[in-house]
Formats: C-alpha cells, structure tokens, sequence
C-alpha cells in the first residue's frame, strides 16, 4: 500500500499508540506526533524536578499543537491530500472498582471523574484546534480507544462520563459537502504490537478509500478484531 502523505498524531502516550506511530513511519508516512504524559512526582523525582513550562492565558496550552499544525503545511502532496489526524485516547482510565465501596467515598470517586472527564476535554480540543487544517486536506480523523471504552455509556461510575465513544458517534467536523470524517478505532486485544498493527492498517486502508466507503464508516467506532496476516507471520520462517 502506498504512503500517506502525513498524519499528525496527538495525544496520551502509550504502547500501542508508540507502535502504531512506528507502523506509519515504516511506511513512509510523514508523521507528526505531539505526546501527552502522565507523570507521578512521587515515583519519577527527575522528571517532576524538571522546570515547568506554565500556561497562564486561556488556551495558550493549545500552541504546541498549533506548532505541529503549522509544521504539517510545510508537506504539500501532490494531486489529492491523503491525510489524517489521530487522537490518542487515554488509557490508564480511573474505575470505580478500584474502590471497595465507592459510593461511600463521594470524594474519591470524583476525582476518578474529574480525571477521567479530562480525557473528553482532550477529544474536543483535538477538534477546535485542528478543523482548519482538517478540512483544507480533506482530512479523516481518527480517535484510538482504549478497550476498557467498548460501551458508548461504561457500566463503571468514574469513566461513564468520558465521552470519546459518543463524540465519535456525534462526528463533529462534518460539513455539508460531506468532508470531516470522524472515526473511533475501538481497540480490543490485550496485545499492544497486534492494536498498533491494527490501528495503522485501518488508518491507511480508510484514508485511501473513496468518499462514498468514508461517509459510510464515519461517526462509527471500527473494532481492531481482525488479525492482519504480517501479525500472524510474525517471528516465524
């Protein structure tokens, strides 16, 4: 399959996100990634002496995506832009279950929500922030979900709230000509090399496909259940 001509990658860092970064830029893909980190300062003591950059006016936290926006014009394809953006969904999601009885701990299972909720925060942001650059290359995108996310509304009370299942389903950067795909990729393996391979083969497959099948699949999360061959192959003579 050919390359595509660039992708811009943005979001929570994780295994599988790494390894699907590293399916695109194997083929060729001009890919541009922009890593949002958890860190805990009791367990990492360098990173939390590091200096901090602060954002102190109201969305100026949004320039480093900005940045790599800017960055993404400088690659112009030639004839039809095959493009796309992905948002990487957090992972390490906060449960309820991890309390014993978690609806006499309102305080705690708030702060599961509020963590949780800022997840939902980031998949608008990824919107407002990039529907210019969306629309000008016809771009698809794409949000990785994790799969303790495999429901729209979760049966656990801290990440039922966490919205990116439905603000895929929503598919909010469509516009009347049909242009602003938005689809979820709803990982299911356990495997972080087998979502990767899986994320990238899906990612290229509907980014080259023709408007008719991406207007079909959009405002849908697509389940990564279906083992490519190189994955099967893997290791073996």
């Amino acid at each position: 399959m050919d390359p595509l001509d660039t992708v811009i990658v943005r979001g929570q860092t994780s295994a599988a996100a790494i390894g699907m970064v590293a399916e695109l830029a194997k083929s060729r893909t001009t890919t541009l990634v922009i890593w949002d980190r958890h860190h805990k300062p009791k367990d990492e003591v360098k990173v939390a002496n590091l200096p901090k950059k602060i954002f102190k006016e109201t969305f100026s936290e949004q320039e480093p995506d900005k940045e790599v926006m800017k960055r993404a014009g400088d690659y112009f394809p030639v004839g039809a832009p095959k493009c796309a953006l992905v948002h990487l969904a957090e992972e390490k999601l906060k449960v309820a279950t991890e309390l014993a009885k978690p609806l006499s701990k309102v305080n705690d299972l708030m702060d599961f929500c509020r963590h949780n909720h800022l997840e939902t925060m980031s998949n608008f942001n990824a919107f407002k922030i990039y529907q210019e650059w969306i629309h000008a290359n016809r771009a698809c995108t794409f949000v990785l979900i994790p799969p303790k996310l495999c429901y729209e509304w979760d049966d656990d009370l801290a990440t039922c709230t966490t919205g990116s299942r439905r603000i895929v389903r929503g598919d909010p950067a469509r516009r009347r000509d049909g242009s602003g795909w938005t689809l979820g990729l709803q990982m299911t393996h356990s495997a972080a090399a087998v979502n990767a391979a899986l994320a990238s083969a899906t990612i290229m497959s509907v980014v080259t496909a023709d408007d008719a099948t991406r207007s079909n699949l959009a405002g849908r999360c697509l389940e990564l259940s279906m083992p490519v061959f190189s994955t099967w192959t893997q290791g073996t003579k």
